[in-house]
């Protein structure tokens, strides 16, 4: 799942996108297209949705309500082994299935080339981003928080 802060996201295990409001209310998700293609990570910054597909590759498409076309996002590699991805201040992080914690490797995604590995990240199976701390959900029922104030380019 990712958010632009109006609207919610988020890719199924069958590959479908799908939207709504970010409501406390019971309503019904509206399909607006599919992922990327096996999609493994989701995360929304600027104005778009950015997907790391089954080979580890980096997409993206305008974060809109309707269907739009996935595009190679920037260059930043195959990274298969990404489980999970949140964004803060146009940075993206994720965690890897070898338990790392990387950040994209500029301070602008756009400007970014690859990835760094900043620190371990041990059993992460989800990542968010709320008033500028990381919180890292485990699976061994704990919550990390990681500051990421005064966190730029390592």
């Amino acid at each position: 799942m990712a958010s632009d802060g109006a609207v919610l996201y988020a890719v199924t295990s069958d590959d479908r996108l799908w939207w709504r409001p970010p409501t406390e209310a019971d309503i019904n998700w509206t399909e607006i297209g599919n992922g990327p293609g096996g999609t493994r990570a989701l995360a929304c910054a600027g104005g778009s949705l950015y997907a790391v597909d089954a080979q580890g590759e980096v997409m993206r498409r305008s974060a809109t309500r309707s269907a739009a076309a996935w595009q190679p996002g920037p260059a930043f590699g195959q990274h298969p082994e990404i489980t999970s991805m949140a964004s803060a201040n146009d940075i993206l992080f994720a965690t890897t299935s070898g338990n790392r914690l990387l950040r994209t490797d500029k301070d602008f995604i756009s400007e970014s080339t690859g990835w760094v590995d900043i620190l371990h990240c041990n059993f992460a199976v989800g990542l968010t981003v709320v008033e500028g701390g990381l919180f890292v959900a485990p699976t061994e029922d704990r919550l990390w928080l990681l500051d990421l104030h005064g966190l730029r380019r390592p």
